[in-house]
């Protein structure tokens, strides 16, 4: 099930697009503590990057090995660096690829947008015509 998060419209010469960005109800949630984010990670890669942003959960490739806690460790420094915020906890997942990462101090909106703009592939980025 899908939920509008946002529309915009874009103007391109005379013709009028909407850009929907939409996210998928298991990608990530809002709660009263805060976001919810749903990620999949794929450790001992070449590099820190995210891969997809998928309908279940976004996935992200960590440089550092899963042992005691490295890769762990490495997923929230790299996301506090692409959010932009410090405050993000892990809080299910410590020894599993499938995470729940708590985020705080950060919109839904600016999560989907910094994450779409770093971001290889993306199911949110769709444009129809109006």
């Amino acid at each position: 099930m899908r939920t509008l998060i946002n529309e915009e419209k874009i103007t391109l010469g005379s013709d009028i697009y909407i850009r929907h960005l939409e996210l998928m109800s298991l990608f990530c949630k809002q709660t009263k503590e805060g976001i919810l984010l749903y990620v999949l990670v794929k450790p001992n890669a070449n590099n820190d990057r995210i891969v997809e942003l998928g309908e279940n959960y976004v996935v992200i490739e960590i440089s550092e090995p899963p042992i005691k806690g490295r890769a762990n460790k490495q997923l929230i420094k790299f996301l506090r660096k692409i959010l932009q915020t410090r405050d993000i906890e892990l809080i299910k997942g410590e020894r599993t690829r499938n995470k729940i990462l708590l985020v705080k101090g950060i919109s839904l909106n600016e999560i989907i947008s910094r994450l779409k703009e770093s971001c290889n592939f993306s199911i949110f980025d769709r444009s129809i015509r109006e």
